[in-house]
């Protein structure tokens, strides 16, 4: 009687999926092609229009208040969750994919957008003084969240054994201008029910050689 072989195991992480916006779209899309290859873990805080009976969902709570304390606090569970299915339930993945820097040290990364070129574009307008005083709060919150998004994007662009899929040409010029990256997965890769699984596979592989 031959052994059931087991599928690689994929940890998606993404602060939420749903068809309405751009990197999530185009991974939920991907995704939905692959419960026959992938046993595949969602840690999100929220996911819509998918079926999920063909996924296993981790639901991480979102905090109410400001946008920079969920994002602190997201940052900190996905990490912390993952960490604790795989030491005490011994949950161990083969693959982290992350919709963009949401995790440190994730095998691959897709990119929508790239934060330091966003940034480069909007920081003109948002000096202090350049506003009126009632929305220098508003101004310090977006300057702080843009800092730490800024640096979770640079710590994950710069980590060489994370795999980054761009989202559109523009994406892929801009991490090889900022970052000097220049992989060569592309999200229309991805969307290929056998291409996507293919590249999957290999990184993998190749994960399970470095060990």
């Amino acid at each position: 009687m031959n052994a059931v072989k087991q599928k690689p195991r994929l940890a998606v992480i993404s602060p939420f999926l749903d068809k309405r916006h751009g990197s999530e779209r185009i991974m939920l899309e991907w995704l939905l092609h692959l419960p026959q290859d992938f046993e595949i873990h969602i840690y999100s805080q929220r996911v819509e229009d998918m079926d999920l009976l063909k996924f296993t969902w981790h639901r991480i709570p979102k905090l109410p208040g400001p946008h920079l304390l969920n994002f602190l606090w997201w940052l900190a569970a996905n990490r912390f969750c993952i960490a604790w299915d795989r030491h005490l339930r011994g949950l161990r993945h083969d693959l982290v994919f992350s919709s963009g820097a949401n995790s440190i040290g994730a095998d691959v990364m897709c990119v929508h957008i790239v934060f330091a070129e966003y940034v480069r574009q909007v920081q003109s307008g948002m000096g202090l003084f350049q506003n009126p005083v009632r929305q220098w709060p508003r101004l310090l919150h977006r300057k702080l969240y843009y800092g730490v998004a800024n640096w979770m994007e640079r710590r994950a662009c710069i980590d060489r054994r994370t795999t980054l899929v761009g989202c559109s040409r523009k994406t892929a010029q801009e991490l090889s201008r900022f970052y000097n990256r220049h992989d060569r997965i592309n999200s229309r890769t991805l969307r290929r029910r056998r291409g996507g699984a293919a590249r999957l596979r290999l990184s993998v592989g190749n994960r399970a050689d470095a060990q």
